[in-house]
């Protein structure tokens, strides 16, 4: 999904959005950096189901998944959506 920084450069990106939003939901941690309707997915593909939970009660183990998924989700295109859902992105 963020494929134009390194993982290293991400991990900063993360760190720096967790202290910065310490006590906010987890969710608003990704608002500009991907999709807003990718938000709910990437966080219960991480094992967060409450995407409520404070960034401060975030596990390492939960932000490595972030991460993780973030560098590297492998996922398997299974249909399209019509015309009407189609999304374009520039940049």
């Amino acid at each position: 999904l963020v494929d134009y920084i390194s993982e290293d450069g991400l991990r900063s990106v993360l760190l720096k959005r967790y202290e910065e939003g310490n006590k906010k939901p987890v969710s608003l941690s990704f608002v500009g950096l991907i999709n807003k309707r990718l938000i709910p997915v990437v966080l219960r593909e991480a094992g967060i189901s409450d995407m409520n939970k404070p960034v401060a009660s975030l596990t390492t183990h939960e932000k490595d998944n972030i991460l993780h998924i973030l560098k590297d989700w492998r996922f398997e295109v299974s249909g399209t959506n019509p015309w009407a859902s189609a999304q374009v992105t520039a940049g």
